[in-house]
């Protein structure tokens, strides 16, 4: 069974990781914080804790994941630095995760007024 390995618990990584699952595939996830894991669906197989570069490599080394989803927020960006020199040293094929007009995401969370 193909192992892949989600960084993030964004909405756009939990979708991804329900459509592997219905693919077959099994699904670990990485999170930063308690409350990355709390939105994860129960069970979800979750390491909790920020990692630097070498903290990173043994991780991914131990999970041995076919596959890697880089799904951190848009604005992580030593986070998926990390990821990606990882890949990159571990050779493991790695996605980004698009995050569609992420500049403009807060202006429906405005209520907009005249003065």
């Amino acid at each position: 069974m193909e192992r892949v390995l989600i960084f993030g618990s964004t909405k756009e990584a939990r979708e991804a990781a329900a459509m592997l699952r219905r693919r077959g595939r099994q699904v670990v996830f990485s999170v930063v914080s308690e409350y990355g894991k709390s939105v994860l669906p129960l069970g979800t197989i979750c390491h909790v804790g920020r990692l630097d570069g070498p903290e990173m490599l043994a991780f991914i080394r131990r999970i041995n994941p076919q596959r890697i989803i880089d799904a951190t927020h848009p604005y992580a960006v030593v986070g998926s630095q990390n990821i990606r020199q990882c890949c990159d040293a571990l050779n493991i094929a790695y996605e980004r995760v698009h995050f569609d007009d992420i500049d403009n995401a807060w202006r429906d969370a405005v209520e907009w007024v005249d003065s």
